[in-house]
């Protein structure tokens, strides 16, 4: 890695680097071919890459098939239709993108189970909620230490 000041730092074989610049306004095209970088506006991957994101990493392990099948079809089925009525209907103080509206419900979806994992009830299959979801238990457990 050769920095501004000229200085190069030696990495080793097992080392990689990622950057993610938030733009290449400042980048030479000596720079842009050495390292392969590729820019994506973040409008043209949508909503669905982190809808797709959320529920492969962000739902519980334990969380059954038939569940995860459920919450994506929620999601394909009422996101679009309730952009476009915010699009159409709604004021925004400040101007958000559809894709950080959408992260913000994933993040609601999983207070939302927290919520349900502590309560305690159990589901169809008699299973206690608080079994699907080990960050809700965890997060009891350093409270109540």
């Amino acid at each position: 890695l050769c920095l501004m000041s000229g200085e190069i730092i030696q990495m080793s074989a097992q080392m990689n680097l990622i950057f993610e610049p938030e733009d290449l306004e400042q980048a030479s095209p000596a720079t842009v071919s050495r390292c392969g970088m590729i820019y994506m506006d973040p409008n043209q991957l949508g909503w669905r890459v982190f809808k797709d994101s959320y529920i492969q990493y962000e739902l519980p392990v334990s969380l059954p098939k038939e569940a995860r099948e459920l919450i994506n079809d929620l999601f394909e089925w009422m996101v679009d239709p309730c952009l476009e009525y915010l699009r159409a209907h709604c004021k925004f103080q400040l101007s958000t993108s559809p894709i950080h509206l959408t992260f913000s419900l994933m993040r609601l979806y999983t207070c939302l189970m927290d919520e349900i994992a502590g309560s305690g009830t159990t589901g169809p299959d008699g299973k206690a909620y608080a079994e699907l979801n080990a960050n809700t238990v965890s997060r009891k457990n350093k409270i109540n230490k």
